[in-house]
């Protein structure tokens, strides 16, 4: 299947909205399809560690809250990309 035929067959990939797991689709458009959910496991990772530094007084204010507003941009590019 060539790039032309896949975007003919599959609009809603240029209009925003990704298809459900399709078995026609190709491989790599399946991977794609899963990067939203990986990035949204990894930031709740992420997330639970800083609540732990927080609670712990690990780091000084600024780190924390650096490291709390990048965190909560990883969740902003899960949610916008899903």
């Amino acid at each position: 299947m060539t790039a032309d035929k896949l975007w003919s067959q599959y609009p809603a990939l240029i209009y925003g909205q990704l298809p459900v797991f399709n078995p026609v689709l190709p491989g790599y458009v399946q991977a794609w399809l899963l990067l939203p959910l990986v990035i949204f496991i990894l930031a709740c990772a992420a997330a639970v560690g800083v609540w732990h530094a927080w609670r712990a007084h690990r780091w000084n204010p600024t780190a924390s809250i650096l490291l709390t507003v990048v965190i909560g941009l990883l969740f902003l590019v899960a949610i916008l990309i899903w």
